[in-house]
């Protein structure tokens, strides 16, 4: 479990930031018609999809090659505090967004 956790917990949390990507889009659509909206985001939610398979397959090689494997814990231990700070490293520093971006909701 310690192995493959980072990958399989970070890939939930984004599987499960689409889905509130796209039921966002059914109620706020921003004057767009329902289905626009839900295009938009569905368009928008591409990418989060994209790095959560992505990481399910980085999981799923690590749990079948590295977990079963009679390598010793530190090792495994060691996998797992490099790949969280590898994926911390891509989605806090190469991942945050440069410049001013427009918000999906309006107050007022």
């Amino acid at each position: 479990m310690t192995a493959h956790g980072p990958f399989e917990l970070t890939a939930i949390a984004l599987s499960a930031a689409a889905g509130l990507r796209l039921g966002v889009g059914l109620f706020y659509t921003d004057g767009l018609t329902r289905m626009d909206s839900m295009r938009r985001s569905a368009h928008r939610s591409v990418p989060i999809m994209a790095a959560a398979a992505t990481l399910f397959v980085l999981a799923a090689f690590t749990e079948g090659f590295l977990s079963p494997s009679p390598a010793p814990y530190l090792f495994k231990a060691a996998w797992a505090i490099m790949s969280s700070s590898l994926i911390s490293f891509y989605f806090v520093v190469l991942g945050f967004p440069r410049g001013p971006r427009r918000s999906t909701f309006r107050s007022g």
